[in-house]
């Protein structure tokens, strides 16, 4: 199965995937790590690219914690990870 495939969801499915995005990382309290939560769906806003991953957000507890495998830009387009929507699968 590849991952090179593009969501065809027009722009109120991009707007429904920024929306589940926030929901997602708000779903952690305030001040609350944020390292340990399971993969989700990546989705790039700006291509429709989507894979299965993290994006990397800055964990509030644990500041110079990175992870490696997190994502910080499309694989297909390269945009920035402003461009990415993070969805709880």
């Amino acid at each position: 199965m590849s991952n090179s495939n593009s969501l065809s969801s027009g722009n109120s499915g991009a707007k429904r995937v920024r929306e589940q995005r926030s929901n997602r990382i708000d779903n952690f309290p305030p001040g609350e790590c944020i390292c340990g939560r399971s993969n989700g769906l990546i989705v790039c806003n700006a291509c429709g690219f989507h894979e299965t991953g993290r994006v990397r957000y800055p964990c509030p507890v644990h500041h110079q914690i990175l992870f490696i495998t997190d994502v910080m830009e499309c694989q297909k387009c390269k945009a920035d990870y402003n461009s990415l929507s993070e969805v709880e699968i």
